[in-house]
């Protein structure tokens, strides 16, 4: 009796720490079994299978609301790294038509650059033949790798490609940047209208739920579709372009450097912009993307480059051409008729005259005159200048102009001289010179 005083406090001790431990065992299998959320996810993950829906990117129509692009649908081969089995690789190498060198670099190159968990293109717009292979067996390799639609451009004009832009994937940079706003898969306008009407050509993203069997086969949709969500497809857009000009304005363009660009004036709505050298926007898009794209990339003509927006040019004088035309159209001028520059910077009493002077047809150098006796009269009269050195009160002696002081017009003497032997008559001068000056006043009424 002595012995059981002693031990029945340990027993009692002993049978309260086992009742403890079961007790928290049973806690611990009841909170795993139903209230965790990480085994029903991943009980969920192997008996259903969440597929995404990519909508339709929106359509872009020129002024006349015919579209400039459509959308086609593609199935990309998707990779999950972390879900891969070591007997894919084989029927994935004869499927693609690939070597094993190659397709342990897409891997280790998708890790790298999405990481393991993280669903990467492993073969984007599968041709028909592939695609159906792939289908035949797609049970064998999911889900390591698993087929996804996707729709994609496609361009019946196959023009205005640097105006339209490109999409591509995203990448983890993009991801980033966007605050995660963006999947791994998700393809996003990279250049021209598409990347800039990002928001509104994009359209949101829907998922389906479909329900598989022990041998990833998909056996319907999971609790009747309860749980899922359509795609909605990006809004329209539409623009001021004209696919009848864009087209015109690119074949003016052809095996050109150059760009082209026709402003509507009263809205300011661009009709066309084109860039010379240009590429067909359908390069960028299908199987073969990657590989066009490199080519683009590195052709020294840059057609990826828009000088219509980039390329840096000196500004012309525009006003120059308007007057032209008014004084061409009330008579005051023929289309002959021409004048020339003085190519002088005049600054106080002192003028630095330009080295050589493009008039009457060519280059002609300065002859060995002082800066001095250059004509101080209007270029636009052609006059007899006075000498230098004698005032109007001292007397003056008319001299006619050479052929660097002159215009590019048969009005010249110096040109009429060089053309014929026989010397311009005065009455001809005379009706020359003042001929500009009718003009000037005339062209200055018609402008204002």
């Amino acid at each position: 009796m002595a012995n059981l005083r002693y031990t029945e406090p340990r027993m009692n001790v002993i049978l309260a720490i086992m009742y403890a431990v079961f007790g928290i065992l049973l806690a611990r299998l009841f909170f795993l079994q139903v209230l965790s959320p990480e085994y029903s996810m991943l009980a969920m993950g192997n008996a259903v299978y969440r597929k995404t829906v990519y909508p339709d990117r929106g359509i872009i129509f020129d002024r006349k609301n015919r579209p400039v692009l459509e959308n086609t649908m593609t199935r990309d081969l998707m990779l999950l790294p972390s879900q891969v089995k070591k007997g894919d690789m084989a029927d994935i190498c004869r499927i693609l038509g690939i070597d094993t060198v190659e397709y342990r670099q897409r891997i280790v190159n998708a890790i790298v650059k999405n990481g393991r968990y993280r669903p990467t293109v492993f073969e984007p717009a599968l041709t028909i033949d592939k695609f159906v292979k792939l289908q035949e067996n797609s049970f064998r390799f999911e889900p390591g790798f698993y087929l996804q639609e996707r729709p994609i451009r496609s361009y019946p004009y196959h023009a205005a490609a640097q105006i339209l832009g490109y999409i591509g994937e995203v990448d983890s940079n993009i991801l980033r940047r966007t605050n995660y706003f963006y999947q791994m898969g998700d393809y996003l306008g990279l250049n021209g209208i598409e990347r800039y009407y990002e928001r509104v050509l994009m359209g949101v993203r829907g998922v389906s739920y479909q329900l598989r069997d022990n041998k990833n086969r998909i056996m319907g949709a999971y609790e009747g579709g309860r749980f899922d969500t359509a795609a909605k497809a990006g809004r329209n857009l539409r623009t001021y372009l004209d696919m009848d000009i864009q087209l015109m304005a690119e074949r003016f363009l052809a095996n050109k450097l150059g760009a082209v660009v026709a402003i509507e004036p009263r809205t300011g709505g661009i009709i066309a912009m084109a860039s010379g050298p240009t590429y067909d926007p359908n390069l960028l898009t299908g199987s073969e993307r990657r590989r066009n794209f490199s080519w683009l990339l590195t052709d020294t003509a840059r057609p990826l480059f828009n000088r219509a927006i980039k390329g840096q040019y000196p500004p012309g004088s525009t006003i120059k051409p308007m007057g032209a035309l008014i004084a061409l159209d009330e008579g005051v001028i023929t289309p002959e008729y021409g004048f020339g520059c003085g190519a002088a910077v005049r600054s106080g009493a002192r003028t630095q005259v330009a080295a050589t002077r493009r008039t009457c047809g060519g280059p002609w150098p300065i002859p060995a005159t002082p800066t001095s006796a250059i004509s101080t009269a209007s270029p636009l009269t052609s006059r007899p200048s006075t000498t230098p050195g004698k005032g109007m009160n001292g007397g003056s002696s008319m001299r006619t102009p050479s052929a660097w002081e002159c215009g590019w017009g048969s009005t010249c003497p110096a040109r009429t001289r060089a053309l014929s032997p026989t010397p311009p008559s005065t009455t001809g001068s005379t009706a020359a010179a003042g001929t500009p000056a009718t003009m000037s006043s005339s062209a200055s009424a018609r402008a204002r």
